[in-house]
């Protein structure tokens, strides 16, 4: 299984005519924290149904301090920790794990609901997502990018879209279920790195004024402690989302 691969969506979001600090938000449902804040998602666990009733999406979003002319793409880090001292097989979401492919990621802006955030990939971008864990700890690396010959002009005071983790419950219950769903756990989105042509790169890892940075997953009792991520990855990695 990859450890690493990410980079480059983000989305533009905008909220206010006063400029805001960079920062990030990050919310159960498919709107924005600034319009939908909800950081405690609760599930019985007792259905396997797919359908849009029974898959949780964790929306995130940004804003920088400064513009950024050349704007191709972001690299997002999230961090999820059991309240269980070993993960449950229900959060091993890997191609070979428990519960395969059970989260999945897009900077599809026309996917979701939200009027808050705004797009700057021209409903075009390149997405690229990696899940691993280890002892009781859950690792996210993604991404997305636009073309290269189309840079984003992105503006400073303006939440941007930065795209929505979906979570599925395939095999919550009955015959092959994967036990743990029941558990606490918390999901931080430690950083977004919005990234330019030039070399520029805004490494986002504090909440936006307001906002918000972790989500609890059935009350966990985790503080928010913004966990330090397993590994990155660099700007070139990005390069290769490229048309």
């Amino acid at each position: 299984m990859k450890k690493t691969l990410l980079l480059a969506g983000v989305l533009l979001a905008l909220t206010a005519t006063v400029a805001m600090a960079g920062g990030v938000n990050f919310s159960w449902n498919n709107l924005c924290y600034t319009e939908g804040p909800v950081v405690n998602k609760t599930f019985a666990c007792n259905v396997n149904t797919t359908t849009a009733t029974y898959q949780w999406p964790m929306t995130m979003s940004f804003a920088i301090d400064a513009e950024m002319t050349d704007m191709v793409g972001i690299e997002i880090t999230l961090e999820g920790q059991s309240d269980q001292p070993v993960i449950p097989d229900w959060w091993k979401l890997g191609a070979t794990d428990c519960r395969p492919n059970m989260m999945t990621y897009s900077a599809d802006k026309s996917t979701v609901a939200t009027e808050v955030c705004n797009d700057w990939t021209g409903g075009v971008p390149f997405a690229v997502f990696g899940y691993t864990w280890d002892t009781n700890r859950a690792h996210v690396l993604g991404g997305a990018a636009i073309d290269a010959s189309l840079p984003f002009d992105m503006l400073p005071g303006l939440e941007y879209y930065a795209g929505t983790l979906t979570l599925k419950n395939s095999k919550t219950v009955g015959t092959g279920a994967c036990t743990g769903c029941a558990f606490g756990f918390k999901w931080g989105l430690t950083l977004v790195t919005a990234a330019g042509l030039s070399g520029r790169r805004d490494n986002l890892d504090i909440p936006l004024p307001g906002g918000n940075q972790c989500l609890s997953w059935n009350n966990s009792i985790l503080p928010c402690d913004k966990p330090v991520p397993a590994k990155n990855t660099t700007w070139g990695q990005v390069k290769s989302l490229y048309r």
